[in-house]
């Protein structure tokens, strides 16, 4: 998906992607943006962080490649991570799930469905990512907390974590769940559990400003009164929310303008290289000619995220210029690179028959957090296209880049 570019204080930003890294750079209005953009703009939702591929809040992806704010409305209730059934603090009132998707992540403000019909907050989270849990949360995936989350000339916007408290706008990042650790007492010190469900807590422009609460800088006030004027509400039909003590469960948000969320990426997972092999697996005819060999299969389980392979060494299980292989040396190329090239030959004479040549050609595959998987894939030149068409594999033992 295209990431389009966005005004910003009077500047245009363009997001690039650098291979599988991400640059932005600024240029004044009435500059050409061409003269930024130095590789193409197309980036991934997973890579974006928000379902609609265009992210509001946090716009500097290489600077901010964990976090995202995704403008958005929904229109089931709730922000908080639990789903007790009813709320805790507000007998009768009914809670919904909001960690997983409910309209297919249609939503956002540059989805196929703006409104948020039939949408909850998650909707407006890429896959690979998850409406920011915590403080803490917040503070790992971002390098400067809720600092740049909005741009010096952008409308009001808020974007929302699941960080409540129990009350006074005193955050619920402590460790105790004792019998003072519920949505009234407003006390310090408390872990935050399903009990705990007074305010809404995040990132932004516009709210109550906001202190104590790690990274967070802006909330919602009772029953959102800090968010009024706007698209945000935290009061639900019925009276069972009337006291003010649920808003992380009635919270909703009913157009796309002043913000939505704060979108935290995965815990990165590795790139996985069980599946790997050669591309091609076989090189025919014995020709002498290096041909190239491309390492395939290598997947990661992260949406959105990229791997590079870089080849490690390539080795044979014949000899690198022996009899009846063509007087050629060395058999291989590309270490180092992405691609390896082999020799297309193997022994084969009345003298040294030979059973056809096996490469064996290492590589270590990296995706874009550094994470890294290796592997060997084997490529086969066979000795012939009749019995001895499959090769038979004597093992590593020659280096094959050797003169």
């Amino acid at each position: 998906m295209t990431v389009p570019v966005k005004f910003l204080g009077g500047a245009v930003l363009s997001t690039l992607a650098l291979g599988f890294g991400l640059a932005s750079c600024a240029v004044d209005p009435g500059e050409s943006i061409e003269a930024c953009q130095e590789a193409p703009t197309t980036l991934t939702t997973g890579a974006v962080g928000c379902a609609d591929g265009q992210r509001e809040g946090f716009v500097n992806l290489s600077q901010y490649p964990n976090i995202a704010g995704c403008s958005g409305a929904w229109t089931i209730r709730g922000i908080h991570g639990a789903n007790p059934g009813t709320a805790p603090a507000c007998p009768g009132l009914q809670t919904n799930n909001t960690t997983t998707p409910a309209c297919g992540r249609q939503a956002g403000d540059d989805g196929s469905n703006p409104s948020g019909t039939g949408c909850n907050v998650t909707d407006l989270c890429a896959p690979g990512w998850h409406v920011c849990d915590s403080a803490f949360d917040v503070a790992n995936s971002s390098p400067t907390g809720c600092a740049n989350a909005t741009q010096p000339n952008d409308p009001p916007l808020f974007f929302a974590s699941r960080q409540s408290s129990n009350g006074c706008a005193i955050c619920a990042i402590g460790n105790s769940t004792g019998p003072q650790c519920d949505s009234v007492a407003c006390v310090a010190g408390c872990l935050q559990t399903d009990r705990l469900s007074n305010d809404v807590f995040g990132c932004g422009n516009f709210g109550a400003g906001l202190s104590g609460c790690g990274p967070l800088n802006s909330f919602s006030n009772n029953m959102c009164a800090s968010l009024a004027g706007s698209p945000w509400s935290c009061n639900a039909p019925t009276a069972a929310d009337d006291s003010g003590f649920c808003e992380a469960y009635t919270v909703i948000k009913s157009n796309t303008s002043h913000g939505g969320v704060l979108c935290c990426r995965e815990p990165n997972s590795p790139p996985d290289c069980s599946n790997a092999a050669a591309g091609p697996a076989s090189l025919w005819p014995p020709n002498h000619t290096l041909a190239p060999v491309q390492v395939t299969g290598v997947t990661d389980p992260d949406p959105g995220d990229t791997v590079a392979v870089t080849i490690t060494s390539v080795r044979q299980d014949e000899p690198v210029n022996t009899v009846g292989d063509g007087n050629t040396s060395p058999d291989a190329a590309g270490v180092g690179t992405g691609q390896a090239q082999v020799r297309a030959e193997r022994t084969g004479d009345k003298h040294v028959p030979g059973d056809g040549r096996v490469y064996h050609i290492g590589f270590t595959a990296t995706d874009a957090a550094g994470a890294q998987c290796t592997g060997t894939v084997t490529v086969c030149v066979p000795h012939d296209q009749g019995q001895g068409s499959a090769c038979v594999d004597g093992g590593p033992l020659y280096d094959s880049t050797a003169p």
